[in-house]
């Protein structure tokens, strides 16, 4: 950062995910290592691969949203390609950092809100995926 602080993305053991892209931790720290700002972006969402400050000082990341199963069947995903764990679609998320532990959303994108599903009529977002080329096939490559 142009004040001489590292903004990095950490890693943090989480029961679902233990691949390469997985984060979970965003940190800003001091030239002496001191801890200036922490957020622990592992629950609801978590944080993998990459982040990138921007030029007001918040920072855009990408993270997997966490979907229940409940929720996945009721936008039409197909039954036996859900688990109990649920489905972890991606979003982005700017946030400004605020106080050590605190943080604010500035502005959000989640790939949940651009579906397309041909399972089943009756449930939102039905169509025919290859005649909506600007939406997400929620069964791609579920059956």
């Amino acid at each position: 950062m142009e004040d001489g602080a590292l903004l990095r993305a950490g890693k943090l053991n989480h029961p679902l995910f233990g691949g390469g892209g997985q984060g979970g931790r965003l940190e800003i720290l001091e030239a002496d290592g001191t801890v200036r700002w922490r957020w622990d972006c592992a629950t609801t969402y978590l944080q993998h691969h990459d982040i990138e400050l921007m030029p007001n000082g918040n920072i855009l990341l990408v993270a997997w949203e966490e979907k229940t199963d409940h929720q996945a069947l009721a936008a039409g995903r197909a039954p036996s390609s859900i688990s109990a764990d649920g489905l972890w679609p991606d979003c982005l998320l700017e946030i400004k950092p605020i106080t050590p532990d605190k943080h604010e959303v500035i502005w959000e994108w989640h790939s949940w809100d651009h579906l397309i599903q041909d399972l089943d009529k009756k449930k939102p977002n039905f169509g025919k995926p290859s005649d909506h080329p600007e939406r997400i096939n929620l069964n791609y490559g579920a059956y």
